[in-house]
């Protein structure tokens, strides 16, 4: 399997994995979705985290609907390029990761600043402001 094969394989356009590197981007959820589809035997603890072993077990990968699919023997890609693909992946993953928790802290802190104002609010008040508000709106 050459890189285009694999890019291929992954429904990607050619180049596309070398375009990412070179962007410093980050492969989207989709891509990673279908990794995991095509390539069951790659732990993606590995490919996160690049903690681990890069295959998973023969008894975690066990599986009549996803048979192992090996890489030794294959033909034009060799097991470093292929680390070096799926460690440009994971990069992209984490720094995906890391994108959409920072996102959900902003959301938070945001929702957190509108319940303290809220919490400020007397009934008296909101009932007031009602009021005139209803005065308003019928003087107009």
């Amino acid at each position: 399997m050459n890189k285009s094969q694999f890019e291929k394989s992954l429904s990607v356009s050619t180049g596309y994995l070398k375009l990412t590197e070179k962007r410093q981007s980050q492969p989207g959820t989709e891509l990673i979705i279908e990794f995991s589809k095509k390539y069951s035997d790659i732990c993606l603890k590995w490919l996160l985290t690049g903690e681990g072993e890069m295959m998973k077990s023969e008894a975690q990968n066990e599986s009549k609907d996803n048979p192992p699919k090996p890489y030794q023997g294959q033909n034009d890609i060799s097991n470093l390029e292929l680390r070096k693909d799926l460690h440009a992946i994971s990069q992209g993953m984490i720094k995906n990761f890391e994108t959409i928790s920072e996102g959900v802290f902003e959301t938070l802190k945001g929702q957190q600043k509108i319940l303290g104002f809220i919490e400020e609010l007397k009934a008296a008040d909101i009932a007031s402001a009602t009021k005139n508000l209803s005065d308003f709106l019928a003087k107009n």
